[in-house]
This record gives C-alpha cells, sequence and structure tokens, in this order.
C-alpha cells in the first residue's frame, strides 16, 4: 500500500494541470508580444527627428509602410484561410484582413 499511496501523490492533479497551461500560455504570449515589438520596429521608426523635415519624411514613410502592411494583410490572411478550411476559411481569413 505505501507503493501506490506514493505514486498517487506523484501523479499531477488538476490543479497542477491547470497552472502549467496557464504557464505555458503567458510564455506563448510573452513570445508573441516580443516577435511584433520586433516587427514593428522593424517596419516603424521610432527614433525622435532630428527637424521638422525629418519627422515629416518619416511620417511618410510610415503611412506608406503601413498602407503595404494592411494590403499584404488583406491579401494574404484569405489565402491562409482558404488553405486551412477552404471557402469558410476564405471569409474568416477575410475579415481578419479588414480588422488588421
Amino acid at each position: 500500500m505505501n507503493s501506490s499511496t506514493s505514486e498517487m501523490s506523484a501523479a499531477p492533479t488538476a490543479e497542477s494541470t491547470s497552472l502549467q497551461k496557464q504557464e505555458n500560455d503567458q510564455q506563448e504570449i510573452d513570445e508573441d508580444l516580443k516577435e511584433a515589438s520586433e516587427v514593428f520596429n522593424s517596419l516603424f521608426s521610432t527614433r525622435r527627428p532630428k527637424d521638422g523635415w525629418a519627422g515629416l519624411s518619416s511620417g511618410l514613410k510610415s503611412i506608406g509602410k503601413g498602407t503595404a502592411a494592411g494590403v499584404a494583410s488583406l491579401v494574404a490572411q484569405p489565402i491562409a484561410g482558404a488553405h486551412e478550411n477552404g471557402v469558410r476559411g476564405f471569409f474568416g481569413g477575410l475579415a481578419t484582413g479588414v480588422a488588421s
């Protein structure tokens, strides 16, 4: 009986499994945020401009890059959705592309 008692205490409980899942979910969120931050910083300038013309130029470049990224998302999301779930995925991807 002693060995079965020690085996039962070594088995993961529902609470510990739930806690591990929450930790894994938080780790995935942190990794996604880090990746999103890197993408944002690579697309848009976050430095202070040296004068007004540099600020205007930087702003126009950011508008252009943001527009291009939006168009790319509008095209790519429906295609990816269609590959995953057919026609239903296409419309889901279209909604995601429009929202982003």
